[in-house]
Parts: structure tokens; C-alpha cells; sequence
């Protein structure tokens, strides 16, 4: 039961809509991120909030939650779960940004031969790209260079 109205609080939290946000159109957005670095691969699917300083007109503050996959292929193929949290700063107008992203990701490893998830370790993720934003359309795309993911990529679906 507790669960259930946890569940529902957060639900509720998340829906609610100031008159900032609806001047705005921004109700966060679902992404897919891709990063590589040829031998070590992450895969991740998240959810960006609404900006978290609405009057500011170039600039904007979001703090991103993913949750995805990692594999490594250096002497064995190794593969493992992930989750990260961080922020996103976003400096343009329109539809052109400059992208900068910070994000702590946490790496577990699935494990082998039936024995348990264990936690491998944190790493961070530094993230530092182009963000082409329609103001009209729901469609995000980004792409840049990082830190551990050298080149990374990510497609985005605004609310």
C-alpha cells in the first residue's frame, strides 16, 4: 500500500503544471543515449526534466536520470547494467545549443554463472555537444565528445 501512494505522489508531483511551464512548452523529454569508446560500450534509456530556472532566456538548468546498459570486449566480452544522474546545461536560443552535461553512472555487473548483481563502480560522465531543438517540433538530437564515452550520441522525444 505504501508503495502504491509513494507511486502516486510522484506521479501526481511530475504532472503538476506552474504558468511558467506552460509559457514555456517544457514538460521534460525521454532520451536515448548512446556512447562509445570502441572497446567499452554504454546504451541507456532516461528521462531530462523541465528547466529548473525558467527565467533565464539563453541559458537552462535539467537534471537527467538514465538507466541502461554497459559492455566491455578487452580480453572477454563483459557486460553489465547501469543507472547515472546528473545535470544538463544548456546555453542557446531557438533551435541551436551549445550542450554540457555532468552525470555520475554507476556500473553493475551482471554477474556470471548464476551468481548475483554486484556493484563494480562509479564513474563520471562528462558530456559536451550540440543540441539541435526545434522550438516547434518534439524531436531531440545531440551529439559530441565526452569523457570515458569518447563519442556520444543521443535522440530525444520532448512532452
Amino acid at each position: 500500500m505504501k508503495n502504491k501512494i509513494i507511486f502516486f505522489l510522484l506521479l501526481s508531483l511530475f504532472s503538476v503544471s506552474s504558468p511558467c511551464q506552460e509559457k514555456m512548452k517544457d514538460k521534460g523529454n525521454i532520451n536515448l543515449h548512446v556512447g562509445s569508446m570502441l572497446l567499452y560500450n554504454t546504451y541507456s534509456v532516461g528521462y531530462e526534466s523541465f528547466n529548473l530556472i525558467p527565467n533565464l532566456e539563453k541559458h537552462s538548468i535539467k537534471s537527467v536520470v538514465r538507466f541502461g546498459g554497459w559492455n566491455a570486449n578487452v580480453l572477454n566480452k563483459n557486460v553489465g547494467a547501469l543507472s547515472s544522474f546528473g545535470l544538463v546545461y544548456l546555453f542557446g536560443k531557438g533551435s541551436h545549443k551549445l550542450e554540457h552535461s555532468s552525470e555520475f553512472v554507476a556500473h553493475f555487473d551482471k554477474g556470471l554463472k548464476g551468481q548475483k548483481i554486484t556493484y563494480v563502480g562509479g564513474l563520471y560522465r562528462l558530456f559536451l555537444g550540440y543540441r539541435f531543438q526545434p522550438v516547434d517540433k518534439k524531436i531531440i538530437l545531440r551529439f559530441g565528445l565526452g569523457w570515458r564515452e569518447v563519442f556520444q550520441f543521443g535522440l530525444g522525444y520532448r512532452f
